[in-house]
């Protein structure tokens, strides 16, 4: 069995190396059943996600169409993440139930300024 290769860490500048020691990252995935979404309306739910501050990155995705609604999130509390999904189709939508999966991006050293 042959081992992998390691290769060089690039030469990253100060403000890169800054950056890349504090990121890191947390998921979770749960299912979801928005139901019927009248025109300009939204559905929201919650996850919990261990470490997860305000202003932290939040990427979702959904395992069924949205039939033209838009899907977004973000970190309402410590720990937790909120889905929306918006209906701005002109009429109501029932989104078939589905998983969320949910990564979120975590900076580590939320409020705090380092001069980057």
């Amino acid at each position: 069995m042959t081992t992998p290769t390691r290769l060089p860490d690039p030469p990253y500048s100060a403000r890169e190396r800054a950056t890349t020691d504090r990121i890191r990252a947390a998921g979770a995935s749960a299912a979801v059943s928005p139901g019927a979404i009248l025109t300009a309306a939204t559905a929201t739910g919650t996850f919990t996600v261990k470490g997860a501050t305000l202003g932290d990155f939040v990427q979702l995705a959904y395992g069924a169409t949205l039939q033209g609604c838009s899907l977004s999130g973000y970190v309402n509390d410590g720990d937790s993440v909120t889905w929306v999904i918006t209906n701005n189709t002109g009429g109501t939508i029932t989104p078939a139930a589905a998983t969320v999966i949910n990564y979120v991006v975590l900076f580590g050293t939320q409020g705090q300024s380092d001069g980057l």
